[in-house]
């Protein structure tokens, strides 16, 4: 098992994007990189990687639930799919409120200790392996195949909501429009 206080400062280091020498430090990319991006020679350190960031599988689902969002929900074509779409719409967005709450106070978290640390790190020794193991917890907790479900739920959620937005939207533009040349034309 890895010593929390060693993860957490190197983790500490690598955010705040420090110039180190050491090769653990020189390996480990300031930026997140997805598993595809890393070289396959030399794989980032375990530390270095964004404690919520997901495998190539969860990318691939990502994927394929957007195209079956996409087969879902077509263009709109009658003013009944233009109001279903819309009490779709009304029926997901509080799901998506809730969601992205949960999202962000993790993420708020991880900043939050990720700060406290880097402030321990300067000088109170004793506070450092707490905050560590906190952080560590907190980054595990992030990886758990939960947490992956609901972020895919999130990014699905948002994906949907967006969709069918610009599909009524779509929509009611091309009423506008038609409505507009109907108008135009029935003047000469």
């Amino acid at each position: 098992m890895e010593d929390p206080v060693a993860v957490a400062t190197m983790m500490a280091r690598s955010m705040r994007g420090s110039e180190e020498t050491s090769d653990e430090a020189t390996s480990c990319n300031s930026g997140f990189m997805t598993p595809e991006q890393q070289p396959v020679s030399s794989p980032a350190p375990s530390h270095c990687n964004n404690p919520m960031a997901f495998g190539p599988a969860f990318y691939k689902r990502l994927d394929a639930e957007k195209t079956l969002l996409f087969e879902t929900y077509p263009e709109v074509r009658t003013e009944r799919d233009s109001a279903a779409y819309k009490k779709e719409f009304d029926m997901a967005y509080p799901r998506y409120l809730s969601l992205r709450e949960k999202s962000n106070q993790r993420w708020f978290e991880m900043k939050r200790l990720h700060e406290q640390l880097q402030e321990a790190l300067t000088h109170q020794l004793s506070s450092q392996h707490t905050l560590a193991l906190q952080l560590s917890e907190l980054s595990r907790e992030a990886r758990s195949h939960e947490v992956q479900d609901q972020e895919l739920g999130l990014a699905l959620l948002e994906s949907k909501l967006r969709l069918l937005k610009t599909r009524i939207v779509d929509y009611n533009t091309s009423l506008g429009h038609d409505s507009y040349k109907r108008r135009k034309h029935s003047k000469h």
